[in-house]
């Protein structure tokens, strides 16, 4: 039995699959393009490139990322600075622990 695999790009209903209900179990990796079989490849490699081919002659173009805002910068490098000064204190803790064995009274 052959582990499943399967890739998505769900704007364009396109996938490739290896070993799920939809696909044979034969090892093979097959590119689907809105549930149409568009082929069969004995690679990743090969099935991936048939994957690519399509989405190019597709046209198709990810959607742009939203631009941050200052305030939302300011947001995130304050969150990275704590970030940072906590594991620098943790990173160092070991140094200034007192005592050494628990004593019992």
């Amino acid at each position: 039995m052959t582990a499943p695999y399967t890739q998505r790009l769900p704007a364009l209903e396109l996938e490739i699959k290896r070993a799920t209900p939809d696909v044979p179990d034969d090892g093979k990796y097959y590119v689907l393009a809105k549930g149409q079989i568009l082929g069969a490849f004995p690679s990743l490699k090969r099935a991936q490139e048939r994957y690519k081919k399509y989405v190019e002659e597709s046209g198709y173009q990810p959607p742009a990322k939203p631009k941050l805002t200052a305030e939302e910068l300011v947001r995130r490098e304050d969150l990275h600075r704590d970030i940072d000064r906590t594991a620098a204190y943790w990173a160092d803790a070991h140094k200034f622990r007192r005592g050494g064995k628990l004593r019992h009274r």
